[in-house]
C-alpha cells in the first residue's frame, strides 16, 4: 500500500471518530438526563460498541503502522493524541458508564459528559493534525 493511501485511511478514521465523539458529547450523552432509568444507556452502551470498537482498534492500528513507515513528529504526536484518547477512555469512561449502571444519577451523568470534552478535544486535535500534516 502506498503512503498516501495509509495516510488517507488514518485521516478518515481519525475524522470519522471525531464526527462520533461530537455527537456523542452533545447528542447522545445529554440525552442521558432525560432517561428515567438505565434502559437507555444499557441501550447506548451495547449500540456504541458495535461502532467505536472497530474504529477505534482500527484507527490504532493505522497510525502504529504509518508511524512506522513515515517516522514523522507529526504522526508521532497524532499516536500520543490518540494514547491519550485511550487512556481517557478507559481510566475515566468506562468507570463513569458504570457509575451510571450502578446508580443512574444526575450527578454521575454531568461527570461522564464533562471529562468527555477530554476525547472530544483530542479527538479533534488529532484530525486537525492529520489534515496539517497533509496539507504542510
Amino acid at each position: 500500500m502506498e503512503f498516501q493511501t495509509i495516510y488517507l485511511v488514518n485521516l478518515l478514521l481519525s475524522a470519522f471518530m471525531c464526527g462520533v465523539i461530537w455527537l456523542v458529547q452533545i447528542l447522545i450523552y445529554p440525552s442521558f438526563r432525560l432517561a428515567e432509568d438505565i434502559k437507555h444507556h444499557q441501550f447506548h452502551m451495547k449500540a456504541i460498541s458495535y461502532v467505536v470498537l472497530p474504529a477505534m482498534l482500527l484507527e490504532l492500528a493505522a497510525i502504529v503502522y504509518y508511524f512506522w513507515l513515515v517516522q514523522d513528529q507529526m504522526i508521532l504526536l497524532a499516536l500520543v493524541l490518540l494514547i491519550l484518547i485511550w487512556l481517557s477512555t478507559f481510566l475515566l469512561q468506562v468507570p463513569q458508564h458504570r457509575d451510571i449502571q450502578i446508580e443512574h444519577s444526575h450527578k454521575s451523568i454531568e461527570r461522564l459528559i464533562l471529562s468527555n470534552w477530554i476525547r472530544t478535544i483530542l479527538w479533534s486535535a488529532k484530525t486537525l493534525v492529520l489534515l496539517w500534516y497533509g496539507i504542510a
